[in-house]
């Protein structure tokens, strides 16, 4: 989930003040032309949360080593709320990191501080048609490609099946519908429990925005549109499911996610990436299912974001972090990362490995999912959108203000 200020800062001011940020945060190692050893040293810089993904990401950049002798890849991290912080106030200074993780969600914010792609794509033989499309697309802005992606994942529809089969609801099929899914929940509110649960949350609302309106947040031209009807009309569904008692009202102060609630037994579905599936299979006390988001009037899809790694602009050694970029994001990269649970892979290919994880119900709900999904498009203001939906949305979806307000005070403040 991405975060950030409310009012985001444009691009140009924030590059402005990079420099004086720098001097209050601790900077990335600068990449010299070599080493003491007389490699090619470069960094890699990306978000981690615990000492294990810091070391499976220490791992992933020795493989760099491995398959090129004269290259040393340094790792460095930030956690999430720092990351982008950092990121801007590193890249355009003599601390730059070569290698740097990038959220498909937040690139549209930080695409000037990228190097494109194509050329290192062609020339490391990174092709294409090895990845997702829709993730690859994601990755791009106006066409260039500016990021290379390692995982992905369309959000999808985790149900309690312990709790289907009690109340003697068959298990979702891919094809079921947003009609169907209505009256499923509507049975399953009973005895102080939900049939389902959803944040306030720009970027997992747009699954019900797509279904229901067959709109996303931000239209083909790739200008912000929270104030279509059919956009509207997809969230006024949700605030009518809080008023029926079929989803608990939203809670500004709680710090339980709708995953966090469903994974209690408070609710029996909610919808969440794939890239949970294996920590909640885990974490429930109960059979964990997913399923496609069901369709309804704007047919049956989902969005699709993920994670990769680009080059920055200012990193003095392009060729030796092109091939470093090619390692990361590679075949034996992608299987690593897999195997560990720790990425539903862009790689097609290697996605064989995380299957392996998952039982095979839920490897058919995700191929198909993943076969009906679009790119999530964003804009350079996302994070006010974000921060906005979280502040406004509350209300708006208990019943408290109006969608129109709500979604006009966030078109608003991101134009500003």
């Amino acid at each position: 989930m991405t975060t950030g200020m409310k009012h985001k800062p444009k691009l140009a001011a924030v590059v402005a003040t990079a420099a004086a940020m720098t001097l209050g945060l601790s900077g990335c190692s600068s990449d010299s032309d070599t080493s003491g050893s007389g490699k090619q040293k470069i960094t890699m810089f990306m978000w981690t949360s615990s000492q294990a993904e810091v070391a499976s990401w220490k791992s992933i950049a020795s493989l760099v080593t491995d398959k090129y002798p004269d290259i040393e890849v340094g790792f460095e991290t930030a956690d999430w709320s720092n990351y982008w912080t950092k990121l801007v106030a590193d890249a355009g200074s003599s601390s730059a990191p070569c290698v740097v993780g990038i959220q498909s969600l937040r690139l549209p914010g930080v695409n000037e501080l990228l190097a494109p792609l194509d050329d290192a794509m062609g020339d490391n033989a990174i092709e294409a048609s090895d990845f997702n499309e829709s993730i690859l697309k994601a990755m791009q802005v106006d066409g260039v490609q500016k990021v290379i992606p390692y995982d992905f994942g369309p959000l999808v529809m985790y149900y309690n099946a312990d709790a289907f089969k009690k109340a003697g609801i068959d298990a979702p099929e891919n094809g079921w519908t947003a009609k169907e899914y209505e009256e499923i929940i509507a049975k399953l509110s009973t005895g102080g429990k939900y049939g389902t649960v959803f944040d306030a949350n720009a970027d997992y609302t747009l699954p019900w925005t797509l279904n229901l309106g067959g709109v996303q947040a931000t239209d083909e031209s790739g200008e912000l549109d929270l104030t279509n009807a059919s956009y509207r009309g997809a969230l006024k569904t949700l605030a009518s499911w809080v008023k029926a008692g079929y989803a608990p009202k939203l809670s500004a102060a709680s710090s339980s996610s709708a995953l966090d609630q469903f994974l209690a037994g408070n609710a029996m579905t909610t919808i969440d990436g794939p890239w949970n599936l294996i920590n909640a299979n885990e974490t429930a006390k109960f059979t964990v299912g997913i399923a496609p988001v069901p369709g309804g009037d704007g047919g049956q899809s989902s969005v699709t974001e993920g994670s990769g790694f680009g080059i920055t602009q200012s990193c003095k050694n392009q060729d030796a972090a092109a091939k470093a970029l090619s390692v990361i994001t590679g075949a034996g990269a992608a299987e690593q990362l897999a195997k560990a649970g720790r990425a539903f892979p862009a790689r097609t290919a290697e996605q064989t490995y995380w299957f392996s994880n998952v039982d095979a119900a839920s490897k058919t709900a995700l191929q198909y999912a993943a076969e009906h999904t679009q790119a999530q498009r964003t804009t350079s203001e996302w994070t006010t959108v974000v921060n906005d939906f979280s502040k406004y949305g509350v209300e708006a979806f208990n019943g408290t203000s109006s969608v129109e307000d709500f979604t006009g005070t966030v078109q608003k403040d991101a134009a500003e």
